[in-house]
């Protein structure tokens, strides 16, 4: 029996993450909608995107959203009785760089675990080129570790107290591995197969927004603002 419950949220700003950013589509002629999925593991949900008028294109631009959504669902067996997966799937349409950010973010829940685990990712796709955005080529790795162990980020999260445990917790990180956890950042391909990586960052003009791996009792992510001079 396949188990996943998708609650779809479409929301016009995402918070923090897309401070900023204007959600203008009429102009552009595009639509986004919700589509669901078969694959071997279960059911899964991606948005599709119309209006593109370079037809290839437009295929293309589908073809990675989805294999985004089969990437973030990749660790699970949804067909497992066991298993329950919870995702909201948000989207951002942001039409000065005319881009389209996806925010997966759920709760995966095996009855055999000891506890649920939350999950959190981003597909941030060129509408344009039909190309995934990697913002990481586009900042100092090195800086970045250096600006969040000298405590140049602000926490975003629920509680004053969730935020000063992550705050902590990041700032114990040693340089050896954050550069580890560096090495794997935002959706890609390697070997004909999509890569479901550890960290996700977005870069904005002021700000660059970083998802960094945490352990269960902090809520398994953290999400940080970093000043983009800081970074670059």
């Amino acid at each position: 029996m396949k188990k996943l419950y998708i609650i779809i949220c479409l929301v016009i700003s995402m918070g923090a993450l897309f401070l900023g950013y204007k959600n203008i589509e009429a102009k552009q002629s595009l639509s986004f909608n919700i589509k669901e999925y078969q694959n071997q593991k279960g059911t899964g949900k991606t948005v599709k995107v119309d209006g593109i008028k370079d037809q290839k294109k437009g295929k293309k631009i589908n073809t990675l959203l989805l294999e985004d959504s089969k990437a973030v669902l990749s660790p699970y067996d949804l067909n497992d009785e066991n298993v329950t997966v919870m995702m909201d799937v948000n989207y951002s349409y942001v039409e000065e760089s005319n881009q389209l950010i996806v925010i997966y973010k759920g709760i995966y829940n095996n009855k055999t675990a000891a506890h649920p685990t939350v999950f959190y990712a981003i597909s941030n796709i060129d509408l344009s080129k039909a190309k995934r955005i990697d913002d990481s080529n586009n900042i100092d790795i090195k800086k970045l570790t250096k600006a969040i162990q000298e405590g140049k980020f602000t926490v975003i999260a629920e509680s004053d107290e969730l935020k000063q445990a992550q705050k902590e917790y990041l700032l114990s990180i040693s340089s050896k591995d954050y550069n580890q956890m560096f090495r794997n950042i935002n959706f890609k391909e390697k070997n004909g197969k999509i890569i479901l990586p550890e960290v996700f960052l977005i870069k904005k003009e002021n700000k660059t927004t970083v998802i960094l791996p945490t352990f269960h009792a902090l809520g398994d992510y953290a999400e940080i603002e970093v000043n983009t001079k800081d970074v670059q």
